[in-house]
């Protein structure tokens, strides 16, 4: 079981990082995440945020389901709690000391030999993570930081004081993934989420798909995982009878 759990690990994220490095080397952010006045004009004085003319997107399903190039500063499906450097480097520590823990609690469910749906489940949130720590851990170290990108700021101003901290745990977590479908015009509002017009806005990468799947599998579970144990408790409990 544990070459198994440690296989389906290696293979997440391998993927993981291969889609995002690919991402980030062959494709190009869209104009909206572009700061303009970040670029210096050519030497026919025309700014091109795209000199190398990469691919923006990929309608991988039209009109459903398509690929671009983004990064954020947060957690999963761009998660974050603050905008100042101390909200990064607090995330990025806080999901160190998680994957320390889960991987803790894995290796101990693959010692106890626990059911593999389970194990599986917590092996899909530990990739997922992981996959996105390295992100924050090595990226900086490996690509440069691009102020001409509205990611690479703290701030909508956009100024070099805005611009976000490099280093280790300061890493963006590139994105890619993202559905197209809109809510249709009869909708009411308040049932959107935000203030988008996308029924599921957020941009995400394979890694935040292993962590929906791992918690996803948990919860469709949860009775027997959980209920198991709980029978089990009851009739190790022992009952009395009153008699009058």
């Amino acid at each position: 079981m544990a070459k198994k759990i440690i296989f389906i690990i290696l293979l997440i994220l391998t993927v993981d990082q291969v889609v995002k490095i690919w991402v980030k080397t062959q494709m190009a952010p869209t104009p909206g995440q572009v700061v303009f006045h970040q670029l210096e004009p050519d030497e026919d004085g025309v700014i091109a945020y795209n000199p190398n003319h990469k691919p923006e997107e990929y309608k991988l399903i039209p009109g459903f389901f398509e690929m671009t190039y983004t990064e954020n500063q947060g957690m999963a499906f761009g998660t974050k709690i603050s905008n100042a450097w101390w909200g990064k480097l607090f995330l990025s520590v806080f999901r160190l000391l998680a994957i320390i823990g889960i991987g803790y609690y894995l290796y101990t469910l693959i010692r106890e030999q626990k059911g593999f749906g389970f194990i599986l489940s917590i092996g899909l949130i530990f990739a997922g993570a992981f996959g996105n720590l390295i992100d924050s851990m090595l990226y900086d170290f490996i690509f440069p930081l691009e102020p001409q990108y509205t990611f690479n700021y703290t701030c909508s101003d956009f100024t070099n004081e805005c611009l976000r901290p490099s280093g280790f745990l300061f890493g963006n977590v590139v994105d890619m993934f993202h559905f197209t479908v809109e809510w249709p015009s009869w909708w009411p509002g308040w049932l959107r989420i935000g203030d988008s017009e996308r029924v599921f806005p957020a941009i995400f990468n394979v890694a935040d798909i292993s962590i929906t799947f791992g918690v996803g599998m948990i919860i469709l579970r949860y009775r027997s995982i959980f209920g198991k144990k709980k029978e089990s408790v009851e009739e190790e409990t022992p009952t009395t009878e009153v008699t009058e």
